[in-house]
């Protein structure tokens, strides 16, 4: 046999059934991407059944990993003293790593595939165009933003209608609203889009009113109405109508009010939105709400993906522990391997309670420093004296889980001195532990390239460790 390791492992039968498993995954997940541009917002989505196909994917990675454990654990030429190179063991480690990553990202590869089909309707520029258009249109509808004194957007405001008004009140100028944000509550990447897109708008919007410049508001309102009728939307007014009602130049005061969509769910707006006026009622609309909704799932799709790094980051922590979990129980035995589980979580309890007890929040990962260092130490005694295993079965065990955590622990210690330091002096710590708390996520990914290292040494060490006598 040329290549033993690759024919144990399965790694042939594994990645063609998890690449054959992403596809369909993919396939499906652009297939749920498509977007209904004639939804409202608060329309049930019958289509959205992404819960039961996240399910079904975890489902289906717990069963293939249990096939591909029955026949990975049927020979083991490590425990079979079969003769192996030095690196034998950390390819192996790879080797299972590579499969937990396929086996684990089912989901990963289902909500790419619906952003990809988000964001397929039209390119980049086209997208924002639009985008742009229909911000600056809402401010001539129910689904303008109120500017508060203070200058911050205070809760949506829906005018009541022109009817029912009374003769004390008073409407509020159009230039004292703000243009509808898309992703308000969107996390924008600065090589993409600039976080001031909305303010850029809202500016050029209010410009045009303030000059005077009656014909750039019937061009935003004209390309409205394209814009709505490539998706088979329509309303009950067109553009000069609609100028007509809304551009009452200069103080755009007594302008008439227009519904944001032909039906407005009273429900909805009385438990949810959060209004300071009565649900608008208007016997003029256009489609605004239906674009937006539609529009708002691109831009999240094109600013906010679903994989990002921080959902990056989960995904490979879950393929490294449970890879981890694997290895050790490849390289011990599942009794050393169970007693070590057990251990691990009276230990984690007592520690627990100790730190609960003393009221020291960083008492904590500071004992599983502890903890860890003195395996380590264990460890490395018993491999480099050769006397006997001892109990070094279940510590090897124990190390292999937790030597992963020790950058974290290090990390979580540095944020937990820093905010008792602050609340203690009143004051912000711009050192080194502010720097930690800014880049945690980029100290995760580095953990994981230290990990790849370390266990090129870890391995070489077990190999050399199984040589010794059990006691």
């Amino acid at each position: 046999m040329r290549h033993p390791l690759l024919w144990n492992i399965k790694i042939v039968p594994m990645l063609a059934i998890t690449l054959i498993i992403h596809v369909l995954f993919f396939l499906t997940g652009y297939a749920k991407g498509s977007i209904n541009f004639k939804q409202k917002g608060w329309q049930y989505n019958l289509d959205n059944d992404s819960p039961t196909i996240v399910f079904f994917s975890i489902l289906l990675s717990v069963v293939v990993l249990i096939l591909w454990l029955v026949y990975y654990f049927r020979n083991n030429a490590y425990k079979s003293f079969y003769p192996k190179s030095n690196a034998s063991l950390y390819k192996e480690w790879l080797l299972i790593l590579a499969i937990c990553i396929l086996n684990c990202s089912y989901t990963a590869t289902f909500f790419y595939a619906q952003d990809v089909r988000k964001t397929s309707y039209f390119d980049i520029e086209e997208s924002q165009r639009r985008q742009d258009i229909i911000s600056m249109v809402s401010l001539f509808t129910d689904e303008r933003e109120l500017m508060g004194d203070n200058g911050y957007l205070e809760a949506q405001v829906i005018e009541p209608s022109n009817d029912t008004i009374k003769e004390n009140d008073k409407k509020r100028s159009l230039l004292s609203y703000y243009v509808h944000r898309f992703g308000s509550n969107t996390y924008y990447n600065r090589n993409k889009m600039p976080k001031n897109r909305d303010s850029i708008n809202n500016s050029r919007v209010k410009g045009w009113l303030r000059s005077n410049q009656r014909d750039s508001v019937q061009w935003l309102l004209t390309e409205f109405e394209k814009i709505a009728k490539s998706h088979d939307l329509k309303g009950n007014i067109t553009p000069q109508q609609w100028l007509n009602m809304v551009y009452k130049y200069p103080e755009f005061i007594e302008y008439e009010s227009i519904a944001s969509t032909s039906t407005i769910n009273e429900d909805y707006y009385r438990n949810y939105a959060y209004t300071t006026t009565q649900v608008a009622s208007s016997d003029y609309y256009v489609p605004l709400k239906e674009m937006i909704y539609s529009y708002e799932k691109i831009h999240d799709a094109e600013y906010k993906p679903f994989i990002n790094i921080e959902i990056g980051l989960t995904y490979l922590c879950v393929a490294f522990g449970l890879s981890l979990s694997i290895f050790s129980f490849r390289v011990t035995s599942g009794r050393g391997w169970l007693i070590a589980l057990v251990s691990l979580g009276i230990t984690a309890m007592i520690t627990g309670l100790f730190s609960v007890v003393t009221g020291a929040g960083e008492s904590y990962p500071i004992m599983w420093l502890l903890i860890i260092l003195g395996l380590l130490i264990y460890y490395l005694a018993i491999a480099s004296s050769r006397a006997g295993k001892g109990l070094t079965d279940i510590i090897l065990n124990a190390l292999i889980w937790l030597l992963p955590w020790v950058v974290p622990i290090i990390a979580s210690v540095v944020v937990i001195t820093r905010a008792g330091h602050n609340n203690y002096n009143g004051e912000f710590d711009n050192s080194f532990s502010h720097w930690v708390e800014s880049n945690i996520i980029m100290i995760l990914y580095s953990n994981l390239v230290i990990i790849l290292i370390y266990m090129y040494l870890l391995t070489a060490s077990i190999k050399k460790w199984k040589g010794i006598a059990e006691a």
